[in-house]
């Protein structure tokens, strides 16, 4: 969509004047949960995670491809904001979600669940480093078509650099 491009490209303030500007043309039914997960993009990608999660707190109306968009951004914040009980406590939430229902495509389950247990590799290697997980993983996350690619292998680069400081 229009507001990951424009994030992807650092123009965060396009972003917002497109969310503000085309919000209100959307159906009344589900504008007011668009807007809040459109701003809760953009201010992860400005890195204010948690006026992300607050933005993210604020929708009710979530539609089905929502929900899982939704909880992927909240595991992602959970991450940056190093809250490893919040995000298990999410990723908990998710699997249940996932499991009740059934409408829920297969193979979106798979890449779903798939794309949580990296990140949840990325909170294990980050907060005790192995190379040979890190290389398992690095080579695993290159090599496979997976959500957010371009976040998770970022977050090892910055995995691999502190522990290169830090030795």
């Amino acid at each position: 969509n229009m507001v990951n491009l424009s994030c992807s490209v650092k123009e965060y303030e396009f972003a917002e004047k497109f969310i503000v500007q085309y919000s209100p043309k959307l159906p009344a039914d589900f504008r007011e949960s668009v807007y809040n997960y459109s701003m809760s993009v953009l201010c992860f990608c400005k890195k204010e995670f948690n006026a992300s999660l607050e933005y993210l707190s604020k929708i009710q109306n979530e539609f089905k491809s929502m929900k899982m968009n939704v909880k992927n951004l909240q595991l992602n914040i959970y991450y940056e904001l190093n809250d490893r009980e919040s995000f298990e406590y999410a990723y908990d939430s998710l699997k249940h979600y996932l499991g009740k229902n059934k409408m829920t495509n297969e193979s979106r389950i798979l890449v779903l669940t798939k794309y949580c247990g990296y990140v949840r590799s990325l909170f294990k290697i980050r907060e005790k480093f192995n190379s040979y997980e890190f290389d398992s993983l690095k080579k695993e996350i290159t090599e496979n078509k997976t959500l957010s690619k371009g976040w998770l292998l970022r977050k090892l680069d910055e995995i691999e650099s502190e522990n290169k400081k830090n030795r």
